[in-house]
């Protein structure tokens, strides 16, 4: 496995809550989910952020070759929690810091994967490009864009009237009736999407935070599935997602902040 480009790209929050990173054949992304309590966890700058960091050098740790990459990263969140001394006893769990993943293997021509969340992971080979995500988050998206058309439709539009629909769905994760996620309580975990694909090594792997699929699935710069697996074209939607994010009015996505962090990696089996 190669690693061939990684990027990390701050939006316009204080600090980058997603993170990219590999270790020996495992390669990974993590959302961070923005704060939208203000508990002031660990007398930081951004909960999430410093969460995020120690989530991502735990797993590095945990990254032992037959390990499934679901106990990888329920063990990675159980340390973190314990270096952090944050117990999930705390308060209502939804009020902690939460995350999305993708993280893969490559292994002796098998690729193991494993989507917790709205990132991504596309696979290009000599078929063409396949993309794994986890879409069952969607429905509460959707739900979220409605109502915020219907309160700015009827001038009862605020930020804090934002806040509370977004703090509405996050009291919905992990639950039954809910959506499931990454969170400091592993409860989610064991309810990723996962697999394994046998692949050949003409395969390039792209995984990427919500912010640069922004690029693909809401402005429409390029498809995915003709996007070009190279530095030169990523590069080219980055910069032209940049440009757009700068005019947009946080309307055109359902988003806290008006520009969205993004991580991404692109590797070669």
């Amino acid at each position: 496995m190669k690693v061939v480009y990684k990027g990390l790209i701050k939006g316009d929050g204080l600090e980058n809550e997603d993170i990219c990173d590999s270790c020996g054949n495992v390669f990974w992304v993590i959302d961070g989910a923005t704060d939208l309590f203000g508990l002031n966890l660990f007398s930081t700058v951004d909960d999430v952020a410093y969460y995020v960091k120690h989530l991502n050098e735990n797993i590095k740790k945990h990254c032992y070759e037959n390990a499934e990459l679901s106990d990888i990263i329920k063990e990675s969140v159980v340390d973190t929690n314990r270096e952090l001394l944050l117990s999930i006893n705390y308060t209502e769990t939804y009020k902690l810091p939460c995350f999305a993943i993708a993280m893969a293997r490559i292994q002796n021509n098998v690729f193991d994967y494993y989507v917790l969340g709205d990132c991504t992971i596309a696979i290009r080979d000599e078929e063409g490009v396949r993309k794994i995500t986890d879409d069952r988050i969607g429905t509460f998206s959707k739900k979220n864009v409605g109502q915020l058309s219907q309160l700015i439709q009827n001038g009862e539009y605020s930020k804090e009237r934002e806040i509370e629909i977004y703090r509405l769905t996050r009291s919905c994760m992990n639950k039954k009736d809910g959506y499931w996620i990454g969170s400091c309580d592993p409860v989610g975990i064991v309810h990723g999407v996962s697999g394994k694909l046998a692949i050949n090594k003409k395969t390039s792997y792209l995984a990427y935070t919500d912010g640069l699929a922004e690029a693909f699935e809401v402005f429409e710069i390029y498809t995915i599935d003709k996007l070009k697996f190279q530095k030169e074209e990523i590069d080219y939607v980055l910069s032209k997602l940049i440009n757009i994010r700068s005019y947009d009015t946080g309307r055109a996505y359902t988003r806290v902040r008006q520009q969205d962090d993004i991580a991404f990696v692109l590797v070669e089996g």
